[in-house]
């Protein structure tokens, strides 16, 4: 188990450097294959990969997180008895990037479908098997739901694609937006829910706290912070700049839409007993704030939505690994269970504390970079009363999370934790290595940020609102 773990790890960790290191050469590159004969041409079908800002910065989040789930996983695994063999885990954890990969790099919207649809498959069977107690179940409600999700978007993209006799994204961009597809509600709609599942934006959000909270805990930390992402790279990619016009005219529904799902998010959070399932309940949320700088079509709110993507993922993968650490070391996920931690575990308390900080939103951590951008584009857009609400519930997040880290951390330890130690080196490291992110795009996020403008300032461009 041990040298497939290394393998995966390193695997993902050098295509992750590979990237960085090229990561400008690599934009605007097209790499194409034909899937079928010379004389034979389906919708244009063909396995292309494209490379722009959008898709690199998920490309760069999906390979370091996941080379940091493999690291983890190799110590994490231990805890579990399982009778598949763990060599299959990491099998599955690379399909499951791969799909993520196929996704952000797919050129048409047919194969971005099936990439899309794919990634599902590994995820259930890393719930199904590694799971906890209630895993198997949970598993089973994600395939259920995710094939709702499935449904709309594969009858919409079929319905696109049937229409226009054509299916690479690029040319659908010029194609739809002035036809009648473009102005076509229902189909817009089809497909901006069939991504929303994806996202657990509400109503469609009661498989994320199942799942995420009974799969392996380095695994949900890579669904919450890279794989339900993908939902709003789905809107980024598709919906928005095919049917302007439905986003456009909806926008302060979506607004509305946004500011319940963090609330509901931070409700549930609120009344959470299992630490692992408060921060599953935070993640809805957060999401919302990503709708909500999207709902904001201007420059500096779709900005700050792209940079939440990736300031959130980075908190809430350190904060899951950090619950995984527990689990490890003290076997407790309860927040009744646990207090006085720092005296015990001071490294997995700092980290917690860093984790909670930075999600709170609080300066100069990363999220914050995020937020207020969210927010300047909210009043920009005349959303004053909406914004105004979304800081407000920015102050709930605060309260929860700091309110559960001050019962944990802080207190008289507890006698059955009086023996407690650290997790394993590996486990830290890559805790360590989040954090230290968190820090850094803190500080520094100008090293997204300038690549969340030109995407914002494409997406807008493409809708005709610049």
């Amino acid at each position: 188990m041990k040298k497939i773990g290394f393998i995966s790890t390193a695997l993902l960790t050098i295509l992750f450097f590979i990237v960085i290191s090229l990561r400008n050469s690599l934009i605007g590159s097209i790499e194409s294959y034909s899937l079928f004969p010379n004389n034979l041409d389906f919708f244009g079908l063909t396995l292309t990969f494209f490379v722009d800002e959008l898709s690199l910065l998920f490309v760069a989040g999906i390979l370091g997180f996941s080379a940091l789930a493999s690291a983890y996983s190799i110590i994490y695994l231990r805890v579990h008895d399982h009778p598949i063999g763990k060599d299959l885990y990491f099998a599955n954890l690379l399909f499951f990037a791969s799909g993520m990969l196929g996704v952000v790099l797919a050129e048409n919207i047919i194969i971005f479908l099936l990439f899309f649809e794919a990634m599902n498959i590994p995820a259930f069977f890393l719930a199904y098997f590694w799971g906890d107690v209630g895993g198997r179940q949970a598993a089973l409600k994600y395939i259920i739901y995710m094939s709702f999700g499935a449904a709309l978007l594969v009858g919409g993209i079929t319905y696109i694609v049937g229409s226009t006799g054509q299916s690479s994204l690029p040319l659908l961009y010029e194609i739809i937006p002035n036809s009648s597809l473009g102005s076509n509600s229902l189909l817009a709609t089809a497909l901006f829910i069939g991504f929303a599942v994806k996202l657990a934006i509400l109503p469609f959000h009661t498989w994320l706290p199942d799942f995420h909270g009974e799969a392996p805990t380095p695994i949900s930390a890579l669904l919450s912070a890279v794989m339900i992402k993908l939902g709003a790279y789905g809107w980024i990619r598709i919906v928005f700049p095919l049917f302007p016009d439905f986003i456009i005219s909806n926008s302060q529904i979506f607004a509305l839409l946004a500011i319940v799902t963090i609330a509901w998010g931070g409700y549930m959070a609120f009344s959470e007993p299992d630490f692992k399932r408060l921060l599953v309940f935070s993640s809805i949320s957060q999401v919302g704030y990503i709708l909500f700088g999207l709902s904001t079509l201007t420059l500096i709110g779709v900005s700050g939505a792209v940079l939440h993507i990736f300031t959130h993922a980075t908190a809430k993968f350190l904060l899951l690994l950090v619950a995984g650490s527990l689990i490890y070391s003290i076997h407790k996920r309860k927040i009744v269970e646990m207090s006085g931690l720092a005296s015990k575990l001071p490294v997995a308390s700092t980290l917690m504390l860093i984790g909670a900080l930075t999600i709170s939103g609080a300066p100069p951590f990363a999220v914050f970079q995020s937020e207020w951008r969210i927010f300047s584009g909210g009043m920009a857009n005349g959303f004053s009363f909406i914004t105004l609400v979304a800081i407000i519930l920015t102050a709930m997040t605060t309260g929860y999370y700091l309110y559960t880290i001050k019962k944990m951390i802080w207190g008289e330890l507890k006698q059955e934790l009086k023996e407690a130690t650290e997790s394993h080196t590996l486990m830290i490291l890559s805790m360590v290595i989040v954090a230290s992110l968190a820090l850094v795009l803190g500080f520094a996020p100008g090293l997204i940020s300038d690549k969340t403008d030109i995407i914002a300032s494409t997406l807008l461009e493409n809708m005709n609102l610049t």
